[in-house]
């Protein structure tokens, strides 16, 4: 769980050449993007330990849904189109929201 470092890569920038066999001229290259520098900078980041309430919640989740019939409700889509929705699952004669009682639950209690 977490975050993994990310792989060592080095950015290079693909060059032509009108030199015979390949070859690069001494030519300086040029600067690196912002998108560059991000990804480089990020290579080096070291990795994040989990939340302490993750395995709380996934034992939360999985005990009330896992091979269980739910209803999802669809309630809308964002301006990406993602989907954004409720889902329900039956606690005797009733349906509770679980995104809810996950938050009173175990996000709540901490």
């Amino acid at each position: 769980m977490g975050r993994r470092p990310a792989a060592d890569s080095v950015f290079e920038r693909e060059t032509s050449s009108d030199e015979p066999n390949g070859e690069v001229s001494a030519k300086s290259h040029a600067p690196l993007t912002s998108a560059q520098r991000v990804a480089a900078s990020s290579a080096s980041s070291t990795e994040i330990a989990p939340d302490a309430s993750g395995k709380e919640a996934k034992h939360f989740k999985v005990t009330r849904v896992l091979n269980r019939d739910v209803r999802i409700v669809l309630e809308g889509v964002d301006k990406y189109n993602n989907l954004i929705g409720s889902v329900y699952y039956p606690d005797g004669e009733s349906a509770k929201d679980l995104p809810l009682e996950l938050v009173q639950n175990v996000i709540g209690s901490n």
